[in-house]
């Protein structure tokens, strides 16, 4: 077998055995697209714009406490608008179990009133991300659908490579639809001029894919090439308490907001994490400002690193939010390609298929 057949066979033996799995990952990446605006949709009470003085966060965390005593809170999300409602993330026990379920409580931040509590899992838009990064099956899930991911990013340099072996077909057939050819060139040339078109942003929506899906990979692979931050340590806040700690945390990095705080699990004697990122929306890796449990003492401040922003780039480059709303309508767009391109390959090979049974049936005729 010549290497041109070699490719070609493992070009359409990729495409006929993941073509579904393809699909599905480019289908159901065009509606995760909007993950945020579909999710508040299924639930919609929790969605707010109040006016006033915020409750401080103790006030919060206490109030969901009364209402949720088994609930572990390992987060709390400050709200990009004025008045939204505060999202608190907690480990609930599962009854009769060792495990924990992953919940989310969404209180008012002027009343300290619980809106509602979301569980990952009971919306549809949880199940269809679980499906979509493999995290449905767990961590061998998730490494799944990145090796998926550099597996369709190899199918399309495979499809790149045979593309520039015309075998003498003109180059007009190779980049852009004829309307005058039929039957299984029509087929190939469709599938061809798609595929070229689209070879680029197919090969980096599957590598950042990838990317995502081995974030320990691509930190190693990093760090020896580009610049890290290095923490310094600060004195902390005169008072105590976790408001006092996000305006002193700002203060030491103008520019970037708090957009969430981890706190130690119950019994734990680990630090609080103040995570920042950049207040006008700019693309960058988190600032960590860390302090003690007895705030007003020292804070270790780690500002954004190159290696974070790589990966925040990467992050926002797969999932449509580097670029606005254009950029999302753009990859809703590219995410049907994969499913044109299984559909095309696939009846190509049919009638390929069904061009030789024809013809092994009239030479046994013949014979």
């Amino acid at each position: 077998m010549t290497l041109r057949g070699a490719a070609q066979s493992l070009h359409r033996w990729l495409g006929l055995t993941l073509g579904l799995w393809f699909a599905f990952l480019g289908l159901s990446g065009s509606v995760l697209v909007f993950w945020h605006a579909l999710e508040d949709q299924a639930y919609p009470h929790t969605v707010i714009a109040a006016q006033g003085t915020p409750l401080p966060l103790e006030t919060l965390l206490a109030r969901l406490a009364d209402a949720r005593p088994e609930a572990d809170v390992f987060r709390i999300h400050l709200p990009e608008a004025p008045g939204a409602a505060i999202r608190l993330e907690f480990l609930d026990p599962i009854p009769g179990s060792d495990a924990v379920r992953r919940g989310t409580a969404f209180m008012h931040p002027l009343s300290g009133d619980l809106l509602g509590v979301r569980q990952f899992g009971e919306a549809w838009i949880h199940t269809l991300y679980s499906l979509h990064s493999g995290l449905i099956l767990g961590r061998g899930g998730v490494v799944t659908a990145g090796l998926i991911g550099l597996l369709l990013g190899l199918l399309a340099l495979l499809g790149l490579w045979l593309w520039t072996h015309r075998d003498g077909r003109p180059w007009r057939e190779s980049l852009a639809p004829q309307r005058d050819l039929r039957g299984l060139r029509r087929l190939r040339n469709w599938h061809r001029a798609l595929g070229v078109w689209a070879m680029p942003l197919l090969l980096l929506a599957a590598l950042t894919g990838a990317a995502i899906a081995f974030p320990d990979t691509l930190r190693d692979v990093a760090r020896p090439l580009l610049r890290e931050s290095q923490p310094v340590l600060h004195p902390g806040p005169a008072t105590p308490g976790l408001d006092a700690a996000i305006a002193h945390a700002q203060s030491l990095l103008p520019g970037f907001r708090v957009v969430w705080i981890d706190l130690p699990l119950d019994g734990s004697k680990s630090n609080t994490s103040l995570i920042l990122r950049p207040a006008d929306g700019t693309l960058s890796g988190p600032a960590v400002v860390e302090t003690s449990l007895a705030f007003g003492k020292q804070m270790e401040v780690t500002p954004a690193g190159a290696v974070e922003t790589l990966r925040a780039w990467i992050m926002a480059l797969h999932n449509g939010h580097a670029l606005g709303l254009p950029h999302r309508l753009f990859i809703v767009a590219l995410g049907l390609v994969p499913a044109m391109l299984g559909a095309l390959g696939w009846l190509a090979w049919r009638r390929r298929a069904r061009a030789r049974q024809r013809a092994r049936m009239a030479g046994a005729a013949t014979a």
